[in-house]
């Protein structure tokens, strides 16, 4: 039999088999059919049970030899010949280097170069870090190897250097500041906690618990905690963004081990052909719903390659505001744009363009956008809604992708003042708040809006950040903004460059807004799409903080006004249930909100 492979797989084949004995490998590329959503719909939750019995994982990162004969044709005839490629080695040696803890501070800052640094942000920079599916491939594995060219190395190795490097980020960009040869570059490496590498150490160390005998004990995040974090891990296949998530879940039914193995192939047949008909199916397949059925039962939770992706976000939606009680996931960022444009799906199924961290040109992360407000699902930040449970309906119109929710108007956006690009704080931000004299206290609505009334975390906000205000703006020249990122850089100042991180999580990106009737002072979206007066605050039952609504247009049916989700806000003093207190002084009722 002839199989089509790629040259990927062929170079993997090729460096990893032994020379004077078997070596058995499984490969998702050549067991399953990836051109059959049947086959996927019955093979996908059986993956989970293949990795966790595999007696290692190889992770086959490329073969650099292959990059640089590519690189060598690419310069032929211009009289340039590239530097090596494989900067591999170099990257093994201060893996090996900074794990001596002992030392660790000071192998650091005088045993380490710049370009051994670089060699392993070059490694963690690798495509193979940024695919979802191998968050499932590591965390459910015993053991793993990271295979490149000739060497190799064992991801226990490789997850320790990553996280070592992560929490040692700040001496390590000095010295590429300090370094001519590398043009004193400010922030070489980026923000090193939001590189895929990291994000993927940083998870799959804490994402199962494991017993002495190295079986899965116990699943630690919910779906909907998943699919909030993992954002920057990308699925070529749009289904993939959750199906690929579905065996790590602690609230998803998982497969569960059939007792009696022997059961022959009709009585198997029986007990399947409830939820489709195995005559009809070609040999192939027929055996293997019989194999599988026969061995594993299969995830409770729907896996369906052939409904259109508005269903796959919809199923999940449902399953994930049924399972917390919170509406909180219309307000997180969590599918790709391209998605949301071709897919022409809703709003409240939010975007990745609303995504805090995006790469640049040199695979770095950097800020593009404040962090969202409603925080992770196991640790909300608010409580604006109060004890509220959601309640919420999609429309039986196939047509129709609307989702409406019950929830009370509080207010309507009468001003509204310019973006805080980059996060740097516009001048008239702090006149609009009523501080006009930057040498006295700052109000307490206006520098507790500038960090959304939270330290990092979501914790209290520390009683320092009034006095880190007020000498904040001391620094700004007269009658300019406020560039936090310049005086970050010029001020060696702990405490100031901790307020001022946090400024920039909370105003990235978000505009200064004041309310008509209430006068409340708050921050609200103004990219991708921009706040506008007249829209609505509203509180939404389960979600936990306030939403602003734009109408949209008529329902034909019903001839009720339904609405597009511009984005979370925040408002203060409304965040922990006090707007409660002005529906009733009001007399405002609950009501049904139709969103598209």
């Amino acid at each position: 039999m002839c199989l089509n492979i790629t040259k990927t797989l062929l170079s993997a084949l090729r460096r990893l088999r032994y020379q004077h004995k078997r070596r058995v490998f499984w490969v998702d590329a050549v067991c399953i059919n990836q051109k059959s959503n049947w086959e996927k719909n019955h093979q996908v939750p059986l993956m989970a049970k293949i990795y966790e019995s595999a007696t290692n994982v190889c992770v086959w990162l490329g073969d650099p030899e292959d990059s640089a004969a590519l690189s060598q044709l690419d310069y032929e005839g211009v009289g340039y010949v590239p530097p090596p490629t494989d900067k591999g080695p170099l990257a093994l040696a201060l893996i090996k280097k900074i794990r001596y803890l002992r030392e660790y501070d000071r192998v650091v800052e005088d045993g380490t170069e710049c370009r051994e640094w670089e060699a392993l942000i070059d490694l963690m920079k690798r495509p193979w870090f940024s695919r979802r599916w191998v968050v499932q491939e590591i965390a459910l594995a015993r053991d793993a190897t990271l295979h490149s060219g000739k060497w190799e190395i064992q991801w226990t190795e490789f997850a320790d250097a990553v996280a070592l490097f992560e929490h040692m980020a700040d001496r390590v960009r000095k010295k590429f500041k300090a370094s001519p040869e590398y043009n004193n570059h400010p922030d070489f490496i980026g923000d090193v906690k939001n590189l895929s590498a990291s994000r993927l150490v940083s998870f799959t160390t804490n994402i199962v618990r494991r017993k002495a005998d190295g079986t899965i004990s116990k699943k630690n995040y919910t779906l909907e905690s998943l699919v909030s974090r993992l954002t920057q891990f990308e699925a070529s296949s749009s289904h993939d963004i959750i199906y690929s998530l579905l065996s790590l879940a602690k609230d998803v039914p998982g497969s569960e081990a059939v007792d009696d193995f022997k059961k022959d192939a009709a009585d198997v047949k029986n007990s399947i052909a409830k939820g489709e008909d195995l005559v009809e199916l070609k040999p192939r397949e027929r055996q293997l719903a019989l194999r599988a059925a026969a061995n594993l039962r299969v995830y409770k939770y729907p896996v369906n390659y052939a409904q259109a992706f508005y269903e796959v976000c919809r199923d999940f939606m449902e399953f994930a505001t049924g399972k917390s009680g919170s509406l909180d996931m219309i307000c997180r960022p969590w599918v790709p744009h391209r998605d949301i444009k071709s897919q022409s799906l809703p709003s409240w199924i939010r975007s990745l363009e609303y995504k805090s961290h995006a790469k640049d040109r040199d695979g770095n992360y950097t800020r593009v956008y404040a962090d969202s407000l409603v925080g992770q699902p196991e640790n909300k930040t608010y409580t604006a809604s109060g004890r509220y449970p959601p309640e919420w309906t999609f429309s039986k119109d196939p047509n129709i992708r609307s989702l409406t929710v019950k929830g009370f108007l509080l207010d309507v956006v009468a001003k509204r003042k310019e973006t805080a690009l980059s996060g740097s704080i516009p001048k008239k931000w702090h006149e609009f708040a009523g501080w006009k004299h930057g040498q006295d206290p700052p109000p307490d609505q206006f520098w507790r809006t500038i960090v959304a009334d939270r330290g990092p975390d979501g914790r209290v906000c520390p009683g320092h950040y009034i006095r880190a205000c007020q000498e904040a703006f001391q620094e700004k020249a007269e009658g300019g903004d406020l560039n936090t990122g310049r005086i970050i850089d010029r001020l060696n100042s702990t405490i100031m460059n901790e307020f001022l991180r946090r400024v920039e999580s909370v105003v990235w990106g978000r505009r200064l807004i004041r309310t008509e009737a209430h006068y409340l002072f708050g921050l609200a979206p103004s990219d991708p799409i921009d706040t506008k007066k007249g829209d609505l605050i509203c509180i939404l039952a389960g979600c936990s903080v306030p939403v602003i609504l734009r109408k949209k247009g008529v329902n034909e049916q019903s001839g009720k006004v339904y609405y597009k989700l511009v984005g979370e806000c925040y408002i203060h003093g409304m965040m922990d249930g006090e707007a409660f207190e002005i529906k009733k002084k009001d007399k405002v009722s609950f009501e049904h909100f139709e969103i598209r």
